[in-house]
Formats: C-alpha cells, structure tokens, sequence
C-alpha cells in the first residue's frame, strides 16, 4: 500500500477527516520523533484502507476509533478528557489530577461518550473475551489471518458450525482452511448486524452529537 503522503490530496478525504493524525499536531518533533508519527499515521491509514477493501464499505464515520492502535486510543481518550466541558449535558468539576482516571469526573465522562460519541468504546481495551463486536470487526475489518482464540469456537458454534482448533508445529495452534473460511463467514454476518445497528444509531443520535 502506498504511503498517504504520496496520494495527493488524500487527507481531505472524508474517509480520513476528524482522525487524531500526529503528522498534524501542533508539538514540534525532532527527526526521529516526526519519522514515528509518520508511520504511526500510516498504521491507521493502513487499517481503515484494509477495512474498506474487506468488507466493500466506507467506515462508519471519521473519526472511527476501532482504527487507532492501544497507544493512540489512550492519547485521544485524554485529549476528550481534557474537553469535557464542550458536553453541555454534565456539570463538570475543575479539579485537576495527575491521571484522568483518578479524577471524579472519569466514570461519568467515559459513560456519557459510550452513549453518545460513535465508536468511543474502541477507545477502552478490549474485552478479555471478545464479544460478538470485537469478534466481527476485528476478522471482518483489520486481521489478514484468523487468531486462534477459545471463545471464536463458541462464537461459532452458536451460528450452527463446528470447529476446531488444529495442532501445529512446536505446539502452535492454527485453523484449517475451511474452518478459516467459516469463521470468516461467521463473522462478517455478524458485521452486518453491527453495521445496520450502528448506522441507526448515528442517524438516531444525529443533532445530540458534541463537536469535542
């Protein structure tokens, strides 16, 4: 894939607007530091670009924060944080803290903007187990090959099929092509379901959402 850079006018895009690019940021970067946030931003690039191809839709909107990495997805929940006084809907405290999450704001800030932001629960870690959402994004949109994990043979077992996981080489896991093929079947009707959902629910929220 080429680097975003190199296609002209690629950031203006609606695909790719709103997205925290770190290219963009206002902090002055040394060499190095500007070489990394180039590449993180082709990370995210990358992905949505992959997505798209995937399942033949646009993301559901831009921001879409399933695409940002563990690091990034923390950086912006802060950054929203920080914010908080754009919703309108909360009384919010002035008190600073040295960690959000130890502010008394933290809980109903991260409630609000589930409800409210679309796809703001990609900005929290993942689920130990994968539920039906991560389940389908995560083989739908961004993994070239399917992770072996226990609760995908429940997942799956649950839509009518049967699977199992393959012993491999020193002791590794993988699935067998069919099995590979099913679960992806599995769980790209899953992300239709997810897709239909979340579309009404962008529409439904529509003038309720905050500029942050």
């Amino acid at each position: 894939m080429p680097m975003f850079y190199n296609i002209p006018h690629v950031m203006g895009f609606p695909e790719f607007t709103g997205y925290p690019w770190m290219h963009r940021g206002q902090e002055r970067l040394d060499a190095e530091g500007f070489r990394r946030s180039m590449w993180e931003d082709q990370r995210i690039f990358h992905r949505i670009v992959f997505a798209s191809c995937q399942t033949g839709r646009a993301p559901l909107c831009a921001p879409d924060y399933f695409f940002l990495s563990s690091e990034g997805s923390k950086v912006e929940l802060c950054y929203l944080f920080r914010a908080r006084n754009q919703i309108l809907d909360i009384k919010w405290n002035s008190i600073e803290t040295k960690k959000p999450e130890e502010n008394v704001d933290w809980r109903p800030f991260c409630a609000y903007i589930r409800g409210h932001l679309p796809t703001a629960e990609f900005l929290f870690e993942p689920p130990e187990v994968w539920d039906k959402t991560w389940f389908a994004r995560t083989i739908s949109e961004t993994a070239e090959k399917v992770p072996v994990r226990a609760e995908i043979v429940d997942l799956v077992k649950a839509a009518g099929y049967e699977i199992t996981g393959k012993q491999g080489w020193f002791g590794t896991q993988s699935w067998s092509l069919a099995d590979g093929e099913v679960i992806r079947r599995v769980a790209f009707a899953h992300w239709i379901g997810w897709r239909e959902t979340s579309e009404q629910d962008l529409e439904r929220l529509g003038s309720h959402l905050v500029e942050l």
